[in-house]
């Protein structure tokens, strides 16, 4: 695959993950979250069930056992989906965006706790800059933050960590 190639692939899958978080929020008006939320889970199993159906069939008895990590993984994805739908709700696309970005900014740090590995200068003041602008985001405060850009930035860190401390368990 030729670099130009690659660099349009990120970029449409980026415009992908943007306008989402428009048809998000526009759902909101017309169904709940939870709603929403289990209509999106059901077109991602129909979306998935063959892959699975596949994989199962090629290794029915998978080693180790899978089902209580994906069990747990998937309780865990449902509540953080869920707060950041509901969070949707109250909080506006821009904020919506930036703040489940935090994802990226949080994995250095549980990197950190899970596996001691110190986070370089860099990544403090990619970091730093980046929790400047989550603060610029809010007008200079965090007082300006909604219930829902609070409920989406927790969201996105508590789904983030979990799904961490799951995959060192399984390791």
């Amino acid at each position: 695959m030729t670099r130009t190639k690659a660099d349009l692939l990120v970029l449409f899958a980026a415009l992908i993950w943007g306008v989402a978080f428009y048809f998000q929020k526009s759902a909101m008006s017309h169904i709940g979250p939870l709603l929403f939320l289990g209509l999106r889970a059901i077109l991602a199993a129909a979306a998935l069930f063959p892959f699975a159906l596949r994989e199962w069939q090629a290794s029915p008895t998978a080693t180790p056992p899978i089902r209580p990590f994906a069990l747990l993984g998937g309780a865990v994805f449902f509540t953080a989906a869920a707060l950041q739908q509901v969070g949707i709700v109250t909080a506006t696309v821009t904020n919506t965006s930036f703040l489940t970005a935090l994802y990226v900014v949080v994995t250095p740090f549980l990197l950190w706790l899970l596996r001691h590995e110190w986070p370089g200068p860099r990544i403090w003041l990619a970091s730093g800059l980046a929790f400047i602008g989550i603060w610029a985001l809010g007008g200079g405060t965090i007082g300006a933050f909604s219930a829902g850009d609070m409920l989406i930035a927790v969201s996105s860190v508590a789904g983030h960590s979990t799904w961490w401390s799951l995959a060192r368990r399984a390791n």
